[in-house]
């Protein structure tokens, strides 16, 4: 065997290594690579841990991820529905990507770097995804970042709804006056987004707030 061929493979098995799956093969075009995984282990539940969940399906997926220099990377890889005994069923629990995601977690975390210095529309034109799927990615990064409503006690709130792409599509945004920060996001801008919001927090919680500012909201209908 070649050696500079092996420290190749090696590096590349390197770069492509996830729990769960091995380096298979590599396939590359003129626009793109794809790399693609080979299943080595069982699958694993995300509820409880346990890697002896019963298989109800399997079927091939591929996501993009990170650019190969000037190529777009796209990894094929084996996905699992399981019925674990915990009583879970669902996609099996994935180190790299997130549910039904078509990023990996490392481009998404890319993505997320680039929204936060520039508009959806340029980290979209620079990363060459779709518009939308940019800004679920922006989406997604701001509520990681976010801090749990169970550690929380808000007594001042500011309520108010922004659009996020074409077509009259909203998110509900709740702000800690106090804090002056984002406490919680939800998609649309009905009554029952912010009842969402008072149900998350729990009773206890909503009844301690003493100011809450809405702008155009009907406030008859919002439930405390």
């Amino acid at each position: 065997m070649n050696p500079k061929r092996s420290k190749y493979e090696t590096v590349f098995r390197n770069l492509f290594f996830f729990p769960g799956y091995k380096l298979s093969d590599l396939k590359d075009t003129e626009n793109q690579v794809l790399v693609i995984l080979g299943k080595t282990g069982p699958p694993k539940c995300p509820q409880c841990g346990s890697v002896h969940g019963h298989i109800e399906e399997s079927y091939t997926r591929i996501v993009r991820d990170l650019n190969l220099r000037q190529k777009q990377c796209h990894i094929e890889f084996e996905e699992n529905k399981i019925r674990c005994s915990c009583g879970y069923r669902g996609i099996e629990y994935l180190d790299f990507i997130r549910p039904y995601s078509r990023c990996t977690k490392c481009l998404e975390d890319a993505v997320a770097f680039c929204t936060f210095r520039m508009t959806i529309s340029d980290a979209s034109a620079l990363w060459n995804l779709d518009w939308k799927t940019v800004k679920e990615i922006d989406m997604r990064s701001i509520q990681d970042k976010m801090i749990d409503l169970k550690t929380l006690n808000p007594t001042m709130i500011g309520v108010d709804e922004i659009a996020y792409m074409k077509g009259h599509h909203y998110l509900t945004i709740v702000r800690d006056i106090t804090a002056r920060r984002v406490i919680w996001i939800g998609f649309k801008r009905k009554t029952e987004t912010l009842d969402e919001f008072f149900k998350e927090l729990g009773p206890e919680k909503s009844k301690r707030i003493e100011v809450c500012c809405m702008d155009m909201w009907d406030v008859r209908h919002v439930k405390l």
